[in-house]
């Protein structure tokens, strides 16, 4: 397969063979769309990103069938350099770790309606995997005009499963102060200011926080849900 030719990427394929079984069937048409893992009634939607682009198919189906969206989160990362015949030029850990929160990146972008729906799950997926770059000279600056090229899974670390309120509301530090800003959120997760803002709008969003007045300029979040 020639190098600007589209295809899955390695780490989606090997996540749906993650989360596959014996009686499920992998790219299967449901409804006119085409889902990841059909395992009877029940879809499995492996997204690497862009939960935005979901929305069509998560409104169409959900009504009828559960589903389940995993997002793998890197805790580590290689970055792994190819030249044009693919071989190996260069090799480094990235000093990007990932977390949990960064579901929120993606959740953000879901209604409220789809994320608080019964039939859908989400499975947080920590995973280390390495991300191939290829020195073909079109790539962001930033990766020394180098284009990604594929994602490979290294291994499985852990899976975080969210299928209630109460689960998402887990997510909350035990010692944040009630009411709390995004300030006071970020500081307790140890998490940059947009993140927190995006935690606590999606959490507003589910009702499982609400604003309960102002500190300065600063919205207060109480929670919602007891226990």
């Amino acid at each position: 397969m020639s190098i600007n030719q589209y295809r899955e990427t390695s780490l989606h394929l090997a996540l749906k063979r993650y989360f596959a079984d014996a009686d499920a069937t992998l790219e299967a048409e449901l409804r006119g769309y085409i889902v990841d893992i059909l395992r009877g009634e029940s879809v499995i939607e492996i997204q690497t990103g862009n939960f935005g682009a979901m929305k069509r198919k998560l409104s169409a189906l959900l009504p009828d069938h559960p589903m389940t969206i995993v997002y793998p989160i890197a805790v580590e990362r290689w970055l792994i350099g190819l030249d044009l015949q693919e071989r190996v030029i260069s090799e480094r850990k990235s000093p990007k770790r990932g977390n949990i929160y960064q579901l929120f990146n993606e959740l953000v972008y879901l209604p409220p309606e789809t994320l608080t729906h019964p039939n859908f799950s989400l499975i947080g997926v920590m995973v280390r995997d390495q991300e191939l770059r290829i020195a073909d000279g079109k790539g962001s600056w930033r990766r020394k005009h180098m284009s990604i090229y594929d994602r490979r899974l290294v291994q499985v670390v852990e899976t975080h499963h969210f299928k209630t309120l109460t689960d998402f509301s887990a997510l909350l530090p035990v010692d944040l102060p009630t009411p709390f800003t995004t300030a006071d959120l970020a500081s307790a997760l140890a998490q940059p200011k947009r993140l927190a803002q995006k935690i606590a709008f999606t959490l507003k969003q589910m009702e499982i926080i609400a604003i309960t007045g102002k500190r300065g300029n600063a919205y207060c979040y109480s929670p919602c849900l007891n226990g």
